[in-house]
């Protein structure tokens, strides 16, 4: 009898643990970090999800990269897109400007 229920048991506990991984591998992962998702409600100054271009207009590489981040072409840039976007470090933006001369 108790060999039937730790059997039943040690089933029930590896059906559990097979159902939790599987619903985690099934949720999105969170595209952008906490940090993106500030700074991305900042640009986003009328809160309608998307960064316009006029918003974007007072982040220099923001704009450079605007083409690439602006996958689906829609003229606004959405909080997945937005993930992508990695701000160079200045000291990155000085070196790629001391090795283009």
């Amino acid at each position: 009898m108790k060999t039937t229920l730790l059997a039943l048991a040690s089933i029930a506990l590896v059906s559990s643990a097979a159902f939790a991984a599987d619903d985690q591998s099934t949720k999105p992962a969170s595209a952008a970090s906490n940090s993106q998702k500030a700074t991305f409600a900042q640009q986003d100054k009328n809160h309608d999800g998307k960064i316009s271009k006029e918003e974007a207009a007072s982040d220099t590489l923001l704009t450079e990269e605007w083409d690439e981040l602006d996958e689906d072409k829609s003229g606004g840039i959405d909080v997945t897109e937005f993930s992508m976007f990695e701000p160079k470090s200045e000291v990155e933006v000085d070196e790629e400007e001391k090795s283009a001369y």
